[in-house]
């Protein structure tokens, strides 16, 4: 049963939105532990991928809801993208301060750059699942 599951996934479908639910996942905890306790850390932009990210694990495995599962992860991540963007753009501005240059460039936090990439590729890898089904086409025998 388990193996027939995954016997009729499709790849653009199915694991694609998996591995983006799992990246907005690992945003989020990165998120959390580089700005816990630092004046750009807000709730928002860890919970919003989190609650993607179980979602959209809750729903793939249901029949009737597999079709909505990417939906819900596109959504949540790019909320959580957007809030990420709302609570750190004033991290850029002390960063980029007296311009950009390449020393500025190279003073950008490496957790700023990972959550930005993470979520950044969650919401291209989530919109595939929007666009394809997440299961093969199932044929009838007539």
């Amino acid at each position: 049963m388990f193996a027939q599951f995954f016997k009729n996934r499709t790849i653009r479908g199915f694991y694609l939105p998996c591995v983006a639910a799992l990246l907005s996942l690992i945003a989020s905890i990165i998120y959390i532990s580089g700005y816990m306790g630092s004046s750009y850390y807000n709730i928002l932009p860890f919970l919003f991928p989190l609650i993607g990210a179980v979602l959209f694990f809750g729903l793939i495995f249901f029949k009737p809801t597999e079709r909505f599962a990417a939906l819900a992860n596109e959504i949540f991540t790019f909320l959580g993208f957007l809030f990420f963007i709302r609570y750190v753009y004033l991290y850029l501005s002390t960063v980029f301060y007296d311009g950009i240059s390449l020393q500025a460039i190279a003073n950008i936090s490496p957790v700023f750059i990972c959550v930005l990439l993470f979520e950044l590729i969650a919401i291209v890898l989530a919109n595939f699942g929007l666009y394809i089904a997440p299961r093969k086409e199932e044929k009838e025998v007539a």
